[in-house]
């Protein structure tokens, strides 16, 4: 009976100091503002023989940089090696091999786990619907695989005419009503936002 009675006073005292006990991993999440460090993608450059590598590297420096990009959400990018990311640019002969299984009629990006692909030609030579500058539409095709390596998979809407066309948006297949540009826009954000703060 004594037994009993110490165990039962050992377990209220437990349950006591635990209740105690601050809520560390709330604290450390409220205590994170936006623009702070949530996520680091660390990824590996692919590209074919030939292809300027230090050109894509400093896209991906200049897009991790600049506060228009996700970094306002806290999520950051760097360039090494042998990681678990790929961010690559494709031709369209080895498009098919690098996305599969997902179609990609040899011309079109993709992102087939935690491999992403741009199309070689647009990276060049930006699509007929692009009224941008070259160096504005690399900077758009690393955002939006970006968001991809990130873990967004559905491209959202052209929200209307003259509407900022976000950058996880399908490239449309010959003009779009909205303004395209090279930023994720606030349904972007929230969007990366909710799988950060899941």
């Amino acid at each position: 009976m004594v037994l009993r009675i110490s165990g039962l006073i050992a377990a209220i005292l437990l349950v006591i100091l635990f209740a105690a006990l601050p809520n560390t991993s709330q604290e450390r999440r409220s205590e994170v503002p936006r623009g702070d460090v949530d996520q680091t993608l660390v990824v590996e450059l692919d590209v074919p023989e030939g292809f300027d590598r230090a050109a894509l590297a400093e896209v991906v420096r200049e897009v991790d940089a600049d506060p228009r990009g996700w970094s306002q959400i806290g999520i950051r990018v760097e360039v090494g090696e042998s990681t678990t990311y790929r961010l690559g640019v494709a031709t369209a002969a080895t498009m098919a091999a690098s996305c599969a299984p997902w179609p990609t009629a040899g011309r079109f990006g993709c992102q087939a786990g935690p491999v992403a692909m741009i199309y070689q030609p647009w990276w060049d030579e930006p699509p007929p619907w692009w009224e941008g500058s070259v160096d504005d539409y690399r900077r758009r095709a690393v955002n939006h695989e970006i968001g991809h390596m990130v873990g967004l998979r559905r491209h959202p809407p052209c929200p209307g005419p003259g509407g900022p066309l976000p950058v996880m948006a399908l490239p449309p297949r010959d003009e779009t009503q909205c303004e395209a540009q090279s930023w994720p826009v606030q349904a972007d954000l929230d969007a990366a936002s909710g799988l950060l703060d899941g």
